[in-house]
């Protein structure tokens, strides 16, 4: 069994990365989710943190199943794509500390 570390997660998660940009590189996707599991993970923070910063910004009706599919890309729909940019405000402001 393999010893399930941050350093294997990063490892998986930043393998994963490289393998949608190659695949998306000339549609001019913009793959957001990966991102933020990836700088998550650096900061040391959790999506339970993120979920709180988004409830503080006035986001309050989001849960966690649902900010974890946005995440993941498997919902899209509705106010996903602000909600993924908020996020990756939050993260530049924490990533500027």
């Amino acid at each position: 069994m393999k010893n399930i570390t941050d350093k294997y997660i990063l490892h998986d998660c930043c393998r994963k990365y490289k393998c949608l940009l190659k695949k998306f590189k000339n549609k001019g996707v913009k793959i957001l989710g990966i991102d933020i599991k990836i700088r998550l993970l650096k900061l040391g923070k959790t999506q339970r943190w993120l979920l709180m910063k988004l409830h503080e910004n006035g986001y309050r009706t989001i849960t966690e199943s649902r900010l974890s599919a946005m995440i993941k890309g498997s919902y899209i729909s509705g106010c996903s794509p602000q909600i993924l940019e908020l996020c990756d405000q939050i993260l530049n402001e924490e990533e500027a500390k």
